[in-house]
């Protein structure tokens, strides 16, 4: 289902362009791919994605406020540096959560359903799952890197794992013997599987639903 939400969200979105180039080429109004903040999609559409699959975790909705402040700061009609209020507001909202939730704590979040949230925002985390049951999870890296290493983990059934990358990479470590299958949305990036020349196919399925955005994934 959410990788279904995926596709329309992308596919509308990449619609509405070909309406406006052909609105274009009628002569029907004057409709401009590249606008003053463009750029700023690359952030925001990633993020409400991600939102609208996970709710509004820490990491999906900073990029989405620095997203939203940066296109605005891109506008001609505004006169005011809108880009001097991303630092701020990421500090207050960060302030706020620390004070009644302190979500940042390992940057993981258990979730009622057994996944886990693995984020990583301007920066570099690394995770890894030893001796444990491995349910599946989210994972969101936003201009930085973060690599999963579930080679020690335990996998006894099929699980998905929902990955978002936006100018940023993603390393996931699997269990040698585990079959994977990648279904991937690439914007300006890719997926890279080298887990499935070792699978096993009597073994679990790792399907990791996938959507990269001047980044990548690779899967060993």
């Amino acid at each position: 289902m959410k990788s279904r939400i995926n596709n329309i969200l992308w596919g509308l979105y990449i619609l509405g362009i070909g309406i406006g180039l052909a609105g274009n080429s009628l002569g029907f109004w004057d409709f401009r791919l590249f606008f003053p903040g463009w750029w700023t999609f690359f952030i925001i559409i990633p993020c409400v994605i991600s939102i609208i699959h996970n709710g509004f975790d820490d990491i999906s909705t900073l990029g989405l406020i620095t997203g939203v402040l940066l296109l605005l700061d891109a506008q001609p009609m505004i006169d005011y540096n809108v880009r001097r209020l991303v630092l701020p507001i990421l500090f207050i909202y960060i302030g706020i959560r620390i004070i009644f939730n302190n979500p940042f704590k390992n940057n993981i979040q258990v979730k009622n359903d057994n996944n886990i949230e693995f984020s990583s925002l301007f920066n570099n985390n690394s995770y890894q799952i030893v001796n444990e049951n491995f349910y599946g999870g989210n994972l969101t890296s936003i201009f930085g890197g973060l690599k999963l290493d579930l080679q020690k983990s335990i996998i006894n059934e099929d699980i998905a794992i929902n990955v978002t990358t936006t100018f940023a990479g993603i390393d996931i470590l699997v269990p040698k013997g585990i079959n994977v299958k990648v279904k991937n949305i690439p914007i300006f990036g890719g997926v890279s599987n080298k887990a499935s020349k070792n699978s096993i196919p009597s073994a679990p399925t790792i399907y990791v639903n996938s959507t990269c955005m001047f980044g990548g994934i690779t899967i060993k």
